[in-house]
């Protein structure tokens, strides 16, 4: 029996082993034999800090393979533009964002605006680790819309979904929060640009009706007891199903997201959203009539989980639509 992973539908709130495939899959898989770009300097260019990088060359390797844990941050930093793939920029655009990060964070400290880390110590940036909550502070600082202390509690979809990137970005960066920091900051503006009001409600609405035409029983059950409302889809979308994975199966998603066109996210996320809640979307009909469970709480194993990833991802590419980004 596969090991199974509890969890509740998460609603809004406040492989070593394939490391050493990497270069090979790479090379072989992305670039062919190209006499323009041999192994040793396509490995240069992922691996070293010495060599341009051929964004769009990455982000083709990106949508088509999954990428390897130990070069993760690596690669998001620059399919985000984070950092960038000029050899001679890297430096002082690292410094620049370190000198950003650990200046907003400090006026948060100075402002009694972080977590409780702060508010006993007078330890410097570096020595600390701030919480999702400061970062999604430390973002909303830098673009002028800072809450005020009577208002801190209130979180608008926007932060909602910064905050579950954050929880994210702090787990795959371990204790590199300027990573996650900036991670946060970028992938967020991705999915803001990609799904701004009118398309999320469009989105939710062809999601819906397409679920309607598949699964005529669950809709009912879902119509009669007002469920399509109570489902924050819009918080799904942008947040890139942040709440809805564990960890690892979510990474599989986001490798494709920090890679492709704005077209292939949105196709991707809608039919994620459809196939998750035609899984357990019977599962809530049929909680909502047993009193002593919540209807939102439903179980999923990791297969379970990475099936439906695997199987979205397939769909996508198989329509076409699945198209690695061009990057200037």
């Amino acid at each position: 029996m596969p090991k199974k992973s509890f969890q509740r539908l998460a609603m809004p709130a406040g492989g070593s082993g394939r490391l050493a495939n990497f270069r090979t899959n790479f090379v072989g898989r992305m670039v062919g034999d190209s006499a323009e770009c041999s192994r040793f300097q396509l490995e240069e260019q992922i691996l070293t800090e010495d060599a341009d990088v051929d964004l769009t060359k990455l982000a083709q390797f990106a949508v088509k393979h999954q990428l390897p844990h130990a070069h993760r941050v690596a690669i998001w930093k620059l399919l985000l533009k984070v950092t960038s793939c000029f050899p001679e920029a890297r430096k002082m655009i690292a410094e620049h964002r370190t000198q950003e990060a650990e200046i907003l964070l400090k006026s948060l400290s100075v402002m009694r605006m972080t977590s409780s880390w702060s508010s006993s110590n007078a330890r410097g940036p570096a020595e600390v680790q701030p919480s999702d909550v400061d970062i999604v502070r430390m973002i909303q600082l830098g673009e002028g819309r800072l809450p005020s202390s009577k208002d801190k509690h209130c979180w608008d979809l926007q932060s909602q979904a910064q905050l579950a990137i954050a929880k994210q970005m702090l787990i795959l960066c371990e204790t590199e929060w300027l990573d996650a920091f900036w991670l946060t900051k970028f992938f967020d503006a991705l999915l803001a640009s990609v799904f701004t009001d009118d398309v999320l409600y469009k989105v939710v609405d062809d999601v819906i009706e397409r679920l309607r035409a598949a699964h005529g029983d669950m809709a009912e059950a879902f119509d009669s007891s007002g469920m399509w409302a109570r489902l924050p889809f819009r918080f799904w979308l942008r947040s890139a199903a942040a709440s809805l994975f564990t960890h690892e199966p979510l990474l599989r998603l986001w490798d494709k997201i920090c890679g492709c066109t704005a077209e292939g996210v949105v196709t991707l996320m809608r039919t994620i959203l459809i196939s998750f809640l035609a899984e357990v979307g019977p599962h809530i009909a049929t909680n909502q009539k047993v009193k002593e469970k919540s209807p939102m709480e439903v179980r999923l194993t990791i297969d379970m989980e990475n099936a439906i990833i695997t199987r979205s991802i397939e769909n996508v590419s198989g329509s076409g639509r699945f198209i690695a980004r061009k990057c200037d």
